[in-house]
C-alpha cells in the first residue's frame, strides 16, 4: 500500500518537484542550524570552561605573589632604603640584604 504523499506526489509530477525540493532544502537547513546551534553552544561552554579556568590560575597567582610580597615586606623596606640611600646594588649586596 502507498503513502498519501507517494500518491500526492505521483499525481502532480514534475510540477511538485520543485516544491519537494524547497521542503527538503527547508528540513535540512533547520537541522543543520540545529546542529550548528548545539556545536555553537558547546563550543562557549567549553571557551567559558577554560577562561574560567585560566582565572582561577591568574587569580592564585596573584595572591600568591601577594602572600610573597607581604611575607618579605621587613626586606623589601630593607632593600629599597638601600637603593634610595646608594641608588645601585650588585649582586653580592642583594643577596646579602636577603640573607640577614
Amino acid at each position: 500500500m502507498q503513502s498519501q504523499n507517494q500518491l500526492n506526489l505521483r499525481k502532480c509530477g514534475v510540477r511538485c518537484l520543485p516544491h519537494a525540493v524547497r521542503s527538503g532544502r527547508k528540513i535540512v537547513t533547520q537541522a543543520d542550524l540545529e546542529e550548528n546551534v548545539e556545536v555553537v553552544i558547546a563550543g562557549y561552554q567549553k571557551k567559558n570552561a577554560i577562561d574560567q579556568k585560566v582565572i582561577a590560575i591568574i587569580k592564585a597567582a596573584h595572591e600568591k605573589a601577594r602572600s610573597i610580597l607581604e611575607n618579605n615586606r621587613a626586606k623589601l623596606d630593607e632593600l629599597s632604603q638601600y637603593l634610595y640611600e646608594k641608588e645601585t646594588i650588585t649582586g653580592e649586596e642583594f643577596m646579602a640584604i636577603l640573607e640577614q
